[in-house]
C-alpha cells in the first residue's frame, strides 16, 4: 500500500507508475511513444498478470510447490522460460539498464523464487538475473536480505 500527499494505492504497478511519474525525473524508464516503453510497460504488467497469476495468492500461502496443482506448475514454469529467454545477452529486462519494469520482475521472481520454481539449472538467465538484483543495494534495504 502506498500513501503519498494524501493518494492512497494499493496496486503494485500503478504505484510504480505513480512513483516514476512524480518523482522519476525521466528515469527508470524509457520516453513515452517510443518501442523501449513498450516493452516497459510489457514487461512490468507480465510480471504479476501473467508469471505469477497461475500460482495466485493460494499458492503463494501454500508456501510449497508439491501442493500445487501441476497445471499451475507447468504454465509457471512456461513463463519463467519466457523471462529466462528474453534475458540472454542482456543483464536486465530492457537491456543493459536497470529500469522499474526490473523492479516489478524482480518481484515476482522472488516470490517464485520463494517457493524454489527459479532453478538454476533450467533457468540459468532468470536464476543470474534475480541474482543480480538480489545483490543490489536498494533490494537488499527494501527486503532486509
Amino acid at each position: 500500500m502506498l500513501t503519498d500527499d494524501g493518494l492512497t494505492m494499493f496496486e503494485s504497478g500503478a504505484m510504480l507508475d505513480y512513483i516514476l511519474d512524480r518523482y522519476g525525473e525521466g528515469r527508470m524508464r524509457p520516453p513515452p511513444g517510443t518501442a523501449a516503453r513498450a516493452l516497459h510497460q510489457q514487461w512490468s504488467w507480465f510480471s504479476e498478470a501473467t508469471l505469477l497469476r497461475p500460482l495466485g495468492v493460494n499458492g503463494f500461502l501454500r508456501r510449497r510447490a508439491e501442493d500445487i496443482s501441476a497445471v499451475a506448475l507447468d504454465k509457471t514454469r512456461d513463463c519463467i522460460a519466457v523471462v529466462d529467454a528474453a534475458l540472454a545477452g542482456r543483464d536486465f529486462l530492457l537491456g543493459d539498464e536497470f529500469s522499474g519494469a526490473d523492479v516489478m520482475m524482480g518481484y515476482s521472481l522472488a516470490l517464485l523464487d520463494s517457493l524454489q520454481m527459479v532453478e538454476a539449472d533450467r533457468y540459468p538467465m532468470a536464476a543470474a538475473y534475480l541474482r543480480r538484483l538480489k545483490a543490489r543495494d536498494a533490494f537488499v534495504r527494501a527486503t532486509g536480505l
